[in-house]
């Protein structure tokens, strides 16, 4: 059974992990958003409106572009973010 102990664990690990490599998350975050956006502006009928699809493509494959340039943005926030939830779920199971 998965507790709050072993997911506050994970969590932790986790946020170590991506503060301690921040290129890794940063590289995979951006390839899957410039894919993401290429799929959105080559089929932009995933969206209701064409434009819509285009619009939000573009804006994908240039935020996946900052984050693959500015790996800490992307690392640090998220790293912070596990390590507080690591914390909160190790405290909420004691």
């Amino acid at each position: 059974k998965v507790t709050g102990l072993w997911i506050g664990i994970i969590c932790i690990a986790f946020g170590i992990l991506v503060l301690a490599l921040p290129k890794i998350l940063g590289w995979l975050v951006g390839i899957f958003l410039i894919t993401i956006g290429i799929l959105a502006i080559v089929g932009g009928e995933m969206m209701t409106l064409p434009i819509t699809g285009l619009v939000i493509g573009i804006v994908t494959v240039i935020f996946g572009v900052v984050v693959m340039i500015f790996p800490k943005i992307l690392n640090y926030l998220v790293g912070i973010y596990l390590i507080i939830t690591g914390a909160l779920a190790i405290i909420a199971s004691l």
